[in-house]
């Protein structure tokens, strides 16, 4: 089964598609002579992507952590939160756009992360 992803643009537009390569559309996106990209069947510049991410990405059980990016929740998972947080924030102050567990992100659209609380945990 092909992975899906979730695509949003800064304007808020958002589309599923299929056919990323995280990790190298990081390293593109990352590179100061990169004007545009590819995502799926579509060309991008850049600046207007907000964040691809794995589709699971959306679903909050069982995540460790919840990422806010753009008025959007999108959750990931770390064994260890609180080094993941600080890994977040030192990649944040390095680089334009950031990798977190399946969330390839534009650093001006991040709003916070913090660790995610499952509700039945917050009720007990």
């Amino acid at each position: 089964m092909e992975q899906k992803y979730l695509v949003s643009l800064v304007d808020g537009i958002r589309f599923f598609t299929t056919d990323v390569n995280l990790s190298s559309l990081n390293g593109l996106m990352n590179q100061n002579n990169i004007f545009a990209v590819k995502i799926g069947g579509k060309t991008f510049t850049k600046q207007l992507i907000g964040f691809v991410a794995r589709a699971e990405s959306i679903d909050a059980a069982n995540k460790s952590v919840v990422l806010k990016i753009n008025n959007e929740l999108l959750f990931g998972s770390s064994d260890d939160v609180d080094a993941a947080l600080t890994d977040l924030t030192d990649s944040l102050n390095k680089k334009a756009y950031v990798l977190f567990d399946g969330v390839l992100f534009n650093r001006g659209l991040f709003q916070y992360a913090e660790p995610h609380i499952e509700e039945v945990e917050a009720q007990q």
